[in-house]
């Protein structure tokens, strides 16, 4: 009997010890999928869109990422630019560059105005410089997407001849959809 005893009391002394110590970061080592209810989520926190910028830029794909309406331009200017044999866009602005440094990073530094349908987000990313990027983002088929891309960076403004414009150096602000509106306009 004694046995016993002793027995069952070490048992019961592991279990609440194994229980108490966790995997010391106060989560359980894994989830059952029944247990993931979605609705318990706030999907217009800065959490979640903190977190949802960073699924986005573990993919970095238009097709994934981005919002219907830009994917529609986007593809519209694709098949201008194919059919005519010009260039619309020579960079990657997921990466903010034609190459990507083997150093490339980015960092989430606010998520501004959040609506129902609408946020932006400021981010760095980091590809051989620090550049400044703001992504407006549509609340759509139950998730965010990027609905554009604005870079800012230090330079001049050209004419149509490649010439440099007088007295326009500073910071400026290139839209990524207001530059496919204009690509589009161009060629039709």
């Amino acid at each position: 009997m004694m046995k016993k005893l002793i027995v069952f009391s070490m048992v019961a002394v592991a279990t609440i010890v194994m229980s108490a110590c966790g995997n010391k970061q106060g989560t359980n080592d894994y989830v059952y999928a029944s247990s993931t209810d979605t609705t318990a989520f706030d999907k217009h926190s800065q959490e979640y869109i903190s977190q949802r910028i960073d699924t986005i830029y573990s993919y970095k794909n238009d097709s994934l990422c981005c919002s219907l309406s830009f994917l529609k331009l986007d593809s519209e200017a694709q098949e201008l630019s194919e059919k005519d044999g010009t260039i619309y866009r020579d960079f990657d602005h997921w990466v903010m560059g034609q190459d990507i440094d083997p150093e490339w990073r980015y960092e989430l530094d606010q998520v501004n105005s959040i609506s129902d349908s609408a946020a932006t987000v400021t981010l760095t990313i980091h590809n051989y410089a620090d550049q400044k990027v703001i992504l407006d983002l549509v609340f759509e088929r139950d998730d965010w997407y990027v609905d554009n891309f604005h870079s800012f960076y230090e330079g001049s403004d050209y004419d149509e001849d490649g010439n440099t414009i007088p007295d326009t150096d500073g910071i400026k602000e290139l839209d990524e959809r207001a530059e496919i509106l204009k690509y589009i306009d161009k060629q039709q």
